[in-house]
């Protein structure tokens, strides 16, 4: 089989309004098309999207694959399994690419070879494109970093989460293939992917570039959350948690603020007849591992809101919090 200097995964599920434009960017480069083969996965779709990426099969460095609907990160784990690059990227196929998205990548690692590169990337909103300013002025580009700098670069800047902006090697994913990994997680996926295979990264590069754009879609946003949402939310919050710990981070006071804070915005989206009808045992256990860990000292130290959340999961009165959170807004 060919080898590749890099493999772009792009999973599909119902976007035939976008996925021409997405794949075309990504083939539109001012770059040998050698140095790169493109995956498409399409996860189960019901719409025209398998047949779309199946016009593109007469392209030599285009590969698609149809399987049956298993999620986001079931699909990408399955076009991992398949690559045959030094590296990996993914696009996710209602967005696109800057036609430098494969000459930035090959000079940026060529000339910082690293285990991850994370670069910058702009959001298209009702036609209007800006930048995402994703970067602070503190961050040094183009130059090899650790992990523990870049573990604080990178899970305390929340517009650094995408898993679309980071480029690694794919010899350094393995974990994602372990029995541990939930590949059933359909919220924080970026965050939960990135966290898992965290462990294996030993060397980071930034580069300042816009390379990708983000298609703001409204009609993606949900509004009636579900309480699985929740559940995979706190897993991907735990994950970060045992990391912060693994790396001798101390879990700050802000940490367990967001935490807290990420379960009242949620409780407030979602319905009371879904949140009394879900069976939330895992959820209770989940919230009850991470307060164990607030210390008397940390304690005192909360927000006054913060208390208050806890006090009321305490005695899971999260119907109550709900209904607290819509009457603040």
């Amino acid at each position: 089989m060919k080898k590749y200097f890099l493999s772009i995964i792009v999973p599909i599920y119902n976007v035939e309004k976008y996925l021409k434009r997405c794949i075309q960017s990504i083939l539109n480069q001012n770059e040998d098309p050698n140095l790169f083969e493109i995956l498409l996965i399409d996860d189960g779709s019901t719409d025209s999207s398998g047949r779309i990426a199946d016009s593109f099969t007469f392209v030599d460095n285009v590969r698609v694959f149809h399987k049956t609907n298993s999620g986001l990160l079931s699909t990408r784990v399955f076009g991992l399994s398949n690559s045959n690059g030094e590296y990996c990227a993914f696009v996710d196929s209602d967005d696109f690419v800057s036609s430098e998205y494969i000459k930035t990548i090959h000079k940026a690692l060529t000339d910082c070879p690293s285990d991850c590169l994370c670069f910058s990337y702009k959001i298209m909103k009702n036609s209007i494109v800006e930048e995402s300013n994703c970067f602070d002025s503190k961050i040094v580009f183009d130059k090899l970093i650790n992990k523990k700098e870049a573990f604080h670069i990178i899970t305390n800047n929340r517009k650094l989460n995408p898993i679309w902006i980071k480029v690694f090697r794919t010899n350094k994913l393995s974990n994602v293939f372990s029995f541990d990994f939930d590949k059933s997680i359909t919220m924080g996926e970026d965050v939960y992917f990135f966290q898992t295979v965290l462990n294996d990264l030993t060397s980071f590069c930034f580069c300042s570039k816009s390379l990708y754009i983000y298609c703001f879609n409204i009609d993606s946003i949900t509004h009636n959350l579900r309480p699985k949402y929740l559940i995979d939310s706190i897993k991907v919050k735990r994950k970060l948690y045992f990391n912060l710990q693994q790396y001798e981070i101390e879990a700050t006071i802000p940490f367990f603020d967001k935490f807290y804070l990420g379960i009242f915005w949620y409780l407030g989206h979602i319905s009371k007849k879904d949140l009394v009808d879900y069976d939330l045992s895992l959820f209770y256990n989940l919230v009850d591992e991470i307060t164990l860990k607030i210390s008397k000292t940390m304690y005192k130290k909360l927000q006054l809101k913060t208390k208050f959340i806890i006090f009321f999961l305490k005695r899971k009165k999260i119907v109550f919090l709900g209904k607290v959170y819509r009457l603040l807004k």
